[in-house]
């Protein structure tokens, strides 16, 4: 580095780590009790006590395995910092609340459980400016993520199906090869305009002229749950964020801004509304 006066900083580094999850509720796997549940015996009241939660025994850790290598530098002085940074993260056994399977008879419960494995591998950018000038001094900086998420491995090869709407439909479905927690979703080319259209082309059996055309996207004919098409996901792609401030003497400012694109919204209201009809009293 002797004899170049370009970089002022420049550094490479790399490390590897395993971590456990300390967000976890921690008596998940105990059994617990509820009261107040009286009943008859021999013709007394006797007080009562029912488990009423489900529960995973064999409830283990989530470990997570990162590898990140990164090229810090800086220029001008450090006037001008900033860093490059790959990240490889990888967790095992992620403990997610699960539905109960519906051979169960019972759709609205979960549980917690180590359901799957779920790799998040990305590059992430950083720049900062930071300037003095007598009793002057401003600093700007800005950052960037490019984050891929994706389930490695589901517990039992049976996708996660989640996202209820509260008519006995779902929309999102967890799958190997698919970002966590994936909109899982009917395709639609247009509306039926005619009872000929209607007809002519695959339809559930309630739909009408007016209704939405769904596409039969496996080709077999039949409109039903085999025809669902993954939509993206609540996960973002990119995250971005803006930091400035300035100061002088014994007063200073600054702002910070964050955002994120790529994610995507299910709006559950407008897929699943309740139509109210009312008539005049004469």
């Amino acid at each position: 580095m002797k004899g170049q006066n370009l970089f002022s900083t420049l550094k490479l580094r790399a490390s590897w780590g395993q971590v456990g999850n300390d967000k976890i509720v921690p008596n998940a796997f105990l059994y617990t009790l509820t009261s107040n549940l009286d009943y008859q015996i021999d013709g007394q009241l006797a007080s009562g006590y029912t488990i009423q939660d489900i529960k995973d025994l064999n409830l283990r850790w989530e470990v997570t395995t990162e590898k990140d290598l990164g090229l810090e530098f800086g220029l001008l002085n450090n006037r001008l910092t900033g860093e490059v940074n790959y990240y490889d993260k990888l967790t095992r056994d992620a403990l997610i609340y699960k539905p109960i399977d519906a051979i169960f008879g019972d759709n609205d419960s979960q549980y917690l459980t180590n359901a799957a494995d779920i790799r998040n591998r990305g590059i992430e950018f950083g720049l900062n400016w930071n300037e003095k000038k007598g009793d002057f001094r401003y600093n700007v900086g800005v950052n960037l993520t490019i984050n891929n998420n994706k389930i490695e491995r589901v517990n039992g090869g049976l996708p996660i199906q989640a996202g209820s709407l509260g008519n006995g439909q779902i929309t999102t479905q967890t799958a190997e090869g698919q970002p966590i927690g994936s909109f899982y979703v009917y395709q639609t080319n247009g509306i039926f305009q005619s009872q000929a259209e209607l007809d002519a082309y695959p339809h559930i059996s309630s739909a009408k002229v007016g209704d939405l055309r769904y596409v039969d996207t496996n080709g077999d004919g039949i409109i039903n749950g085999n025809d669902r098409v993954y939509k993206g996901s609540y996960q973002p792609k990119y995250y971005f964020g803006l930091t400035g401030g300035l100061s002088y003497k014994n007063f200073d400012l600054s702002i910070t801004a964050a955002g994120n694109l790529g994610n995507q919204i299910y709006n559950g209201k407008k897929a699943q509304r309740l139509v109210m009809k009312t008539s005049k009293l004469r």
